[in-house]
């Protein structure tokens, strides 16, 4: 919610290749040995999500790191944001944007998502700018499997660059929610719904 160029990032992300390896060489390699990378934003968080077997752990690991140091910006894959942006805005729900205004204010994501027109306006370049700064906030590791908890930790510093995530992270991200009144029946009667609390979602 903080940066909302983060929902276009992780479907740029998923577009590219790297330095050395094409989009198709890329995702070539990891299916080759039965992994998987996939990016997702929540309200919170930015998430990497790696998939595979146990036995090809190190290969993917050294995938995944030749991709985060060096994903190669494709301004043609751009046009897919733009058509994705396009299709999203024509499924716009007015409903659930009025109820977000209403629960968090300003605060609202669709009041802080980007325009059509600002999504053409972005370059691979400053998206690649975005996520090096993502990359450098603090994140927690989660994973599961059958290796011993040493050799997944060997493995991840072996190939992960860690030592550049020195920026605290501000997750959970929290909203505050907005009093407002609730209506109950036909009647005179109403409740007072006091929502004053914090909340992630």
């Amino acid at each position: 919610l903080e940066q909302p160029e983060l929902m276009q990032l992780t479907n740029y992300l998923q577009l590219l290749g790297t330095e050395s390896l094409s989009f198709e060489q890329f995702r070539s390699r990891l299916q080759s040995i039965g992994s998987t990378l996939a990016f997702d934003v929540t309200p919170d968080a930015f998430v990497m999500k790696v998939t595979g077997f146990d036995n090809h752990i190190d290969e993917t690991m050294k995938l995944v790191g030749d991709f985060i140091r060096h994903a190669k910006a494709d301004d043609k894959k751009l046009r897919q944001i733009v058509d994705d942006a396009k299709v999203s805005e024509k499924a716009f729900f007015k409903a659930s944007a009025m109820l977000e205004q209403v629960k968090y204010g300003d605060q609202s994501r669709y009041l802080r998502k980007l325009s059509l027109s600002q999504i053409k306006k972005l370059k691979g370049k400053d998206m690649l700018a975005i996520y090096d700064k993502v990359r450098s906030v603090q994140c927690d590791l989660h994973y599961c499997g059958t290796l011993p908890v040493e050799k997944v930790i060997g493995t991840i510093r072996q190939h992960l660059p860690l030592e550049r995530t020195t920026v605290a992270s501000n997750s959970p991200y929290y909203r505050e929610l907005k009093l407002f009144y609730r209506y109950a029946g036909y009647g005179a009667e109403h409740r007072l719904r006091l929502c004053q609390g914090r909340s992630g979602r």
